[in-house]
């Protein structure tokens, strides 16, 4: 059986507002060998223990709902959808060797 932690970030206002501070600890949470699983809007994010991995995580808050051909886009680029809560989408990719996690964008420019 995995083993799951369960820890509490506080995220000082919106998600959105926080929304690249929260990438950085998921990025760390998984190179230490812990995957996102879960979270809730109260700030608690659960993890299951995985291999350790150099992956970058990135939230889009585009659309107000996201169909399956909208989140396929994400797939066929190598993207995996971790979450879909409330019009926010949460995708994960492994870095390439050599690639610098501030490099993997959604978009050529952070504000599309």
């Amino acid at each position: 059986m995995m083993k799951k932690k369960k820890v509490f970030v506080n995220l000082a206002g919106h998600a959105l507002a926080n929304s690249d501070r929260l990438e950085e600890r998921l990025q760390k949470e998984h190179a230490q060998g812990w995957e996102l699983v879960n979270y809730s809007w109260w700030g608690f994010f659960t993890f299951e223990e995985c291999q350790p991995a150099h992956v970058v995580y990135r939230f889009d808050f585009t659309q107000e709902v996201w169909t399956p051909g909208m989140v396929r886009i994400y797939q066929d680029a190598g993207w995996t959808k971790v979450l879909d809560k409330g019009g926010i989408l949460l995708l994960k990719r492994k870095l390439a060797e050599g690639e610098l996690a501030s490099d993997a964008l959604l978009y050529e420019d952070r504000h599309t």
